[in-house]
């Protein structure tokens, strides 16, 4: 079993999306923790029971161009607080760079 950064968060279920061709990635983080629920127009639709602290916000992140969590939504607020903060940072208004 393995359950990313393990040492954070409170376990919790969450569902997300993931491009088809990406599934290794899934494999590669969760192992055989996971379950698909439905496959769709090229898109995986599964669910991890999980720690929901800094380190599946941040595994979230790191993979947000083929991975979207839907619930919770605490979660997925997570990774917009922390999108929200990244933007600011860097200073990127309407996708350009200053």
């Amino acid at each position: 079993e393995r359950n990313i950064y393990n040492f954070s968060g409170e376990t919790t279920f969450i569902r997300f999306t993931c491009d088809e061709d990406r599934i290794d990635l899934l494999v590669d983080t969760f192992g055989t923790t996971f379950h698909i629920e439905k496959v769709e127009n090229g898109k995986v639709t599964a669910g991890v029971t999980i720690n929901d602290g800094w380190g599946i916000t941040s595994w979230l992140v790191q993979h947000g161009d083929v991975v979207e969590v839907l619930e919770p939504k605490s979660v997925r607020n997570d990774v917009i607080d922390l999108l929200k903060r990244l933007s600011l940072k860097y200073e990127i208004v309407k996708g350009e760079n200053k």
